[in-house]
């Protein structure tokens, strides 16, 4: 590809580079904020070629639109509402510009969608493999407090928003180790996009009898062993 610098470009021309309470973004050696009042939620993800995502299975604007999605799952896991973000992208060699340019249309996308603006990142080059770190900052509703795993209270009714196994399954019909039936293609989407539930969290965040929540990333199992653990509880 053309090299960091032409992606760069791409990424301010595409990505919304604007919004409430950036006095300084895209451009100097750091950004410079005005968190609005009350509890600011911060988050770090990363997607690794090759362990989140395939090129041989997904395009890059698939890439860059899930990179935000899973990222900002995290603030709604907290009851919270994205605000910004900053992305660091390391570039392999063999990355073509139509792929640069897709990767940074497909992270655009999805900061539209979810009404969070870009306030810097970085870009470099990777001996092997792409990678996208995201770090996402969130704003709680005014009267909520954050949702956190160690809030859950004995009695509580344990629920899930969308389809558990839903990722792993649509992985497993793209490379052949399942049958194809109907929600077969909604599956393979799922994997390759990723979901933000934030319309969820921010919904249950205002009802006063929901005492935690988490993001489901690696099976409910596994997950709500984690939440168990923090609360002190078990789980039937």
């Amino acid at each position: 590809m053309k090299g960091e610098f032409a992606f760069i470009k791409d990424l301010m021309r595409l990505l919304p580079v604007s919004g409430p309470g950036l006095r300084l973004g895209i451009g100097d050696d750091c950004a410079v904020l005005e968190p609005p009042a009350g509890p600011l939620l911060v988050t770090t993800d990363s997607l690794v070629e090759g362990v989140h995502f395939r090129r041989d299975l997904q395009n890059l604007a698939s890439v860059g639109r899930k990179a935000v999605r899973v990222s900002v799952s995290d603030i709604a896991a907290m009851g919270g509402r994205p605000w910004c973000l900053f992305s660091s992208v390391s570039l392999p060699a063999d990355l073509s510009d139509e792929d640069a340019t897709a990767l940074a249309t497909g992270i655009a996308t999805a900061c539209r969608e979810l009404d969070v603006f870009v306030a810097g990142g970085n870009t470099t080059r990777s001996p092997s493999g792409l990678t996208l770190d995201l770090t996402v900052l969130g704003t709680m509703q005014p009267g909520c407090a954050p949702l956190t795993r160690a809030g859950a209270k004995a009695g509580d009714l344990l629920a899930v928003t969308g389809s558990l196994g839903g990722a792993a399954g649509g992985l497993a019909f793209l490379l052949g180790q399942a049958p194809q039936y109907a929600p077969a293609a909604e599956l393979r989407a799922l994997w390759r996009e990723g979901r933000a539930r934030v319309p969820e969290g921010l919904a249950l965040a205002a009802i006063p009898g929901v005492h935690s929540m988490m993001d489901v990333s690696d099976g409910l199992g596994q997950d709500l062993g984690h939440l168990c653990a923090a609360s002190g509880l078990r789980a039937v």
